[in-house]
């Protein structure tokens, strides 16, 4: 079809249809017209931002309707940096909204965007929930790799700064009655996370098909059980 679709006509799609059952047929497993071709969806680098922010949407919601049922207040906020002076913070929903469908279709549309300035993420959500007449105040930050921004510096140094800037950030919200918690889906972050948070506070999630199921969990038994 894609053949028919470039050419403008259908005279090469028998052909290509024999080409292919070829080499299913004579050639299995050995040979494959597309050595370049990735083993599923989630291997393709063109691919894997979008995966994981579908997968993050997923848990947010399953992670939102388990908020409702227990009857703890929550708000959600997304997050993108291109430099110190131009951090954006996006309400997906604020505390005083419900889970309706508006919300629901934020969540839907969130997408990757540019950097991940963590530090400042975390001052501003830390102000929003002093604001509340709470007894327990939790501050639950999801990511899929380390604080990075444009102005942080060349790598192999680039991490240096946002983490030291984001531990800053997490103990000034822990000196402010916020509890903070870390989760990852980076393999790697095990590296930088006990840099910037205890063991208690962080967890970093091996399988990234996992976390929809495993975000209610994690949150019943990691971080709102631990402050009652």
């Amino acid at each position: 079809i894609m053949v028919s679709e470039l050419t403008g006509s259908h005279y090469l799609l028998v052909p290509m249809m024999l080409v292919g059952a070829v080499e299913m047929a004579v050639l299995p497993g050995r040979v494959s017209l597309c050595r370049e071709q990735v083993p599923s969806f989630i291997d393709s680098p063109a691919h894997l931002g979008d995966f994981v922010i579908d997968v993050l949407k997923e848990a947010v919601v399953l992670l939102a309707a388990a908020l409702e049922e227990i009857g703890d207040a929550y708000a959600i906020y997304g997050f993108s940096s291109h430099g110190r002076q131009n951090v954006e913070v996006y309400p997906v929903k604020t505390f005083a909204e419900p889970l309706s469908p508006g919300v629901q279709g934020r969540i839907s549309a969130i997408a990757p965007k540019r950097s991940t300035r963590m530090g400042a993420a975390v001052r501003h959500a830390a102000r929003k929930l002093k604001d509340l007449s709470s007894r327990a105040k939790l501050l639950v930050l999801i990511s899929d790799g380390h604080p990075e921004d444009v102005d942080y510096g060349r790598e192999p140094h680039t991490p240096a700064y946002g983490l030291r800037d984001t531990m800053m950030a997490l103990r000034e919200a822990e000196r402010g009655g916020v509890q903070p918690f870390c989760l990852t889906i980076d393999k790697g972050g095990h590296d930088y996370l006990r840099e910037m948070l205890p063991p208690a506070r962080y967890m970093v999630i091996e399988d990234v098909l996992t976390l929809p199921l495993e975000l209610p969990k994690i949150y019943q038994r990691h971080i709102r059980e631990p402050q009652r």
